[in-house]
């Protein structure tokens, strides 16, 4: 193994985060992409193992202090530690999925880990840590944590052009399978496409736009799979309306509401560009009671690109305009370092009285480093516009 004598800036910035920059210290041209490297001072005192990560620019800090190498035993010790954290707070067993590991929060920079009942997910960041994956990956298959595991290499951001399979560990998810999340199903799909039909992060907020569905006219945009739809239906809604541009994902959607029982027939799925339906809604006359939006940070469809900087304020103008007096705005952000509250305090008209009713976040199942505020990306508002 290599040691890498590194000046006290970088010591410094590896007792806060993971994520040691090149910036702050080039990586020696010698060293390769993804080897391991021990990080120490001038007086020779280890500050711990690290993968050197070109793609993302810095050194993935895995193990902090003086440990012998990253091994089954560091693997064993992440997945323990995570493991506890996740039954502390009631979100493990049977057919349930949650995040597993959340990168640095977990002391597994750039590396991922999600359950789905049986079956789990590790996904690796960059080509850099997909050994790292890989050796996670082994150690929940070991230890009978899942029955099968997937590993995939994902990108992130623009970058991505969706998750290459790697490898795959232990025996084959079916093509489709059910997850519960509370009294709630939902089909995932874990070896195809970027994502896999169901974004755990939302869960506390799909349980809360249960809450205020009852009775009300909803209007989901970029409905994706219609998780969020389905929520807002069972919660009561009078008429759920889900916009997404894929027809696929739509009928996804209408497949989850015959899962939990809902009636798709007495809603409406839409497959169109989200601002040509609200232009279209408007000279229409049509009116919500509830308007529900959580749009990608960037999309490159060929008809209808979309970009969370310039697009979804106008967006969020055009769901003012269909939104009824007294009406509910659910607005959502996933992008880092993007201020949601900066693009509602642009985006809606003062005229409307915007009355902030409740905000979230990223749930206890994605813990995150105290000091990186940009790992905790999703941003969720509630408001009353009179």
């Amino acid at each position: 193994m290599t040691n890498v004598t590194v000046p006290q800036r970088v010591i410094d910035r590896a007792a806060r985060t993971s994520d040691v920059p090149f910036s702050l210290f080039a990586a020696p041209a010698a060293l390769a992409d993804g080897e391991i490297v021990r990080l120490q001072s001038h007086v020779f005192a280890s500050v711990g193992l690290a993968v050197v990560d070109r793609d993302a620019g810095c050194f993935r800090l895995l193990a902090p202090g003086d440990p012998p190498a990253i091994d089954r035993a560091w693997a064993d010790a992440r997945l323990d530690a995570a493991m506890a954290l996740r039954v502390a707070h009631g979100l493990t067993g049977g057919d349930r999925a949650y995040r597993l590991l959340n990168g640095a929060g977990d002391r597994t920079p750039g590396v991922l880990a999600d359950v789905y009942g049986p079956w789990a997910v590790v996904s690796a960041l960059t080509g850099a840590l997909v050994p790292v994956a890989e050796l996670v990956a082994q150690g929940l298959l070991d230890r009978r944590m899942a029955r099968g595991v997937v590993v995939k290499h994902r990108g992130r951001g623009r970058a991505a052009v969706g998750p290459a399979n790697v490898a795959l560990l232990g025996e084959a998810p079916p093509e489709k399978l059910v997850v519960r999340e509370g009294a709630w199903q939902f089909e995932v799909h874990l070896t195809t496409g970027v994502n896999v039909g169901l974004f755990t992060d939302m869960r506390a907020e799909r349980a809360r736009i249960a809450t205020f569905s009852a009775g009300r006219r909803v209007l989901n945009l970029f409905a994706y799979t219609g998780a969020l739809s389905v929520a807002a239906a069972a919660g009561g809604a009078a008429h759920v309306t889900s916009v997404d541009l894929s027809e696929g994902v739509l009928g996804w959607a209408r497949d989850h509401f015959a899962l939990n029982g809902l009636d798709a027939a007495l809603h409406t799925t839409v497959a169109a560009d989200v601002s040509a339906y609200l232009s279209e809604a408007l000279r229409d006359g049509r009116r919500f009671d509830v308007v529900l939006i959580d749009p990608p940070s960037f999309s490159a469809a060929r008809h209808a690109p979309f970009a969370i900087d310039r697009d979804y304020p106008p967006i969020i103008r055009g769901a003012c305009d269909l939104l009824a007096p007294g009406g509910d705005l659910w607005l959502a952000s996933n992008t880092r370092g993007y201020s949601l509250a900066g693009a509602v305090q642009v985006a809606v008209p003062a005229a409307r009285q915007p009355r902030l009713v409740a905000q979230g976040g990223l749930p206890s199942d994605y813990p995150t480093e105290l000091a990186d505020v940009d790992a905790r990306y999703l941003q969720t508002c509630l408001l009353r516009l009179l």
